[in-house]
């Protein structure tokens, strides 16, 4: 089942985190060990590794530290508190050229990815001068770069049939695949994460439902309406002909038939959006579950029911999926009131 493959999942992030942590300073190793002790989830572990693993690779190039291995310096105070101001802003400024290393590939840093290694190093710093390893504190000269609040945008109901027009035109051998992730992304709302989890047998058309583990390891049902329904039956007919390469009994193939993965899909719907002419509205695989969050609103008005069938633990954070349009309602408002000068 999809318990399986996340708990499978969950475990090479974990080693990788581990292997990535290996390749800095020994002096890191309690700030890691004490990541664990908190529970900071191995996705996050392992992103702050990367981050130390640019800042360090960094502070190795710089002119007090090129004739000394630093990865093996035991003390943080050492090379920490050896860091001026000045390379901490020479640091900071190189962020604007970098690209940012993850499990999935490389790219290059946006201001928000630039905020979290910011955050990252600053945690890190704190952490280092909370426990006594080091004597300056640097962490409150990191200043946060302003983040622009971005449009989201979520799709309406005939731009969602361009998409699955594009998919059926130019999907070629993948089309009904392609067409069944995109219709179940967007008519159920789950993250895709929890997409690519899905196993053959968590489906359960009896009572129009699938078991989906979400964020954390909890297992969940989400139903599908009808349409789905009749979709994911041609799909699965066509699917249990297929014999994975990997195995497992994965409900979504890659051509190189294993489990599909995440990154697979995101370059699918953004080749998809291109075809369909969507390109200005940035789709996302997560723009299908803000329309979906955004639509079960406007129909419903119960922010309490969009959040249960998002999984949001928190009202605010699905406050934040319907704010846009709610603030395109209040502009619409006053520019309507012109009608009557």
């Amino acid at each position: 089942m999809s318990k399986e493959y996340q708990n499978t999942l969950q475990s090479q992030i974990n080693y990788k985190a581990d292997q990535v942590a290996k390749e800095l300073p020994e002096f890191c190793r309690s700030f890691f060990d004490h990541m664990k002790t908190i529970d900071r989830s191995a996705r996050t572990r392992l992103q702050y590794a990367y981050d130390l693993k640019r800042f360090f690779s960094f502070v190795q190039r710089q002119t007090g530290f090129k004739d000394t291995d630093i990865y093996r310096f035991t003390n943080a105070a050492d090379v920490l508190d050896k860091m001026t101001y000045e390379d901490i802003q020479e640091y900071l400024n190189t962020l604007n050229e970098s690209t940012d290393e993850t499990e999935s590939g490389s790219r290059t840093l946006s201001p928000s990815f630039k905020a979290r290694n910011i955050s990252t190093l600053r945690s890190f710093y704190k952490f280092c001068y909370k426990h006594r390893l080091i004597e300056k504190d640097m962490a409150n000269l990191m200043e946060m770069p302003r983040i622009r609040n971005s449009e989201k945008f979520a799709l309406d109901s005939v731009q969602i049939q361009r998409l699955l027009k594009a998919a059926e035109e130019f999907g070629k051998g993948n089309a009904l695949r392609d067409r069944c992730i995109i219709t179940l992304l967007f008519s159920t709302g789950i993250r895709i994460s929890e997409l690519v989890g899905i196993d053959l047998e968590d489906i359960d058309y009896y009572n129009a439902s699938i078991v989906i583990t979400r964020k954390g390891g909890d297992q969940d049902l989400v139903f599908f309406p009808e349409n789905v329904e009749v979709l994911l039956n041609e799909y699965a007919g066509e699917r249990k002909k297929l014999i994975p390469a990997d195995g497992s009994g994965a409900l979504f193939l890659s051509n190189k038939k294993k489990r599909i993965s995440v990154r697979a899909i995101q370059e699918m719907i953004s080749k998809y959006a291109g075809l369909a002419g969507l390109s200005n509205m940035h789709v996302t695989p997560h723009t299908a579950r803000r329309s979906f969050g955004t639509f079960l609103y406007e129909e419903s008005g119960d922010i309490d029911m969009v959040a249960d069938a998002l999984n949001h633990k928190s009202i605010q954070t699905t406050r934040r999926y319907i704010k846009s349009r709610e603030g395109n309602k209040r502009k619409a408002q006053k520019l309507a009131s012109g009608l009557f000068k």
